[in-house]
């Protein structure tokens, strides 16, 4: 599974979507504050910590996963969603 990394010069994002993730069982409740959810129910989940779990626990039923970068050269649009939770 392709997982779309958005990249700005400050920080970057896993972009997935939170009826998928809550198919496999993952919750968003399950990441951090610092991960952006928009109004379409699409989850910018935080490269650091939420990255690195969501990665796990995708492995952990069986998805094997390709991070796949987009950079950008300014803000980039996960800034502007609202907090996961």
């Amino acid at each position: 599974m392709k997982i779309y990394i958005a990249e700005d010069p400050g920080h970057a994002w896993a972009i997935v979507d939170a009826d998928w993730l809550a198919s496999l069982g993952i919750q968003a409740t399950e990441f951090s504050k610092y991960s952006y959810r928009s109004r379409d129910n699409m989850l910018a989940l935080e490269e650091d910590c939420d990255l690195p779990l969501l990665v796990k626990r995708l492995e952990e039923v069986g998805v094997k996963v390709e991070l796949v970068k987009s950079s950008v050269n300014s803000r980039c649009n996960p800034r502007s969603w609202g907090r996961i939770h």
